[in-house]
This record gives C-alpha cells, sequence and structure tokens, in this order.
C-alpha cells in the first residue's frame, strides 16, 4: 500500500469529527397548536385575507408566548380559506416553534 491509500481514512475520519453535520431538528415547538379564524371581504389593494390571518396567527403567538415562538415558516402552519358569501374566511393553525 502506498502512503496516499492508507491517508485516506484518516483524512475522512479527521473531517467527520471536525466538521459535524448540523441538527436535523434543532428547533424547539410546544406541544399544541394555535388557531385563527379571520373572515373579510376582499378589497382591491389591501393584503390578501389569508395574509391577515396569517398575521392575526402571529400577533396572537407573540402575545401568548413571547417574539420569538412567532414565525410561521418555522411553525409549517396549514391554511384553509373558503368563500361565504361575499367574504372569504380563513383558518389558519400551527404549533409556534422557535429556532
Amino acid at each position: 500500500m502506498d502512503g496516499l491509500s492508507l491517508r485516506t481514512p484518516l483524512v475522512v475520519a479527521l473531517s467527520i469529527l471536525l466538521c459535524p453535520a448540523p441538527l436535523a431538528s434543532a428547533k424547539t415547538c410546544k406541544e399544541d397548536p394555535v388557531e385563527v379564524n379571520h373572515c373579510a371581504v376582499q378589497v382591491r389593494g389591501q393584503p390578501p385575507v389569508q395574509d391577515v390571518a396569517i398575521g392575526k396567527w402571529r400577533n396572537e403567538v407573540r402575545d401568548l408566548y413571547g417574539p420569538e415562538w412567532s414565525s410561521w415558516e418555522n411553525a409549517g402552519g396549514r391554511i384553509r380559506c373558503r368563500e361565504v358569501g361575499a367574504e372569504i374566511c380563513c383558518n389558519v393553525a400551527a404549533v409556534p416553534c422557535k429556532p
């Protein structure tokens, strides 16, 4: 065996030890989801009803747990919207998580 083939396993072992992979799930989550309903008539020039519902979810979570928990992106929630007469009603639900 030459010196190169002996060094390869050592280089691989050192790279694993010195460059650990990030944790797959480093975020911390609450146990129960927070759910918010919002109904409104969609008006041109105003934010979409579902965006307003997500904003209300963020505000609710911030009030309950603090700003570090209020990221919709970390929560990975669901949005369900439907038309009710002239209004659009959106239900958003997600488990608050912080990175």
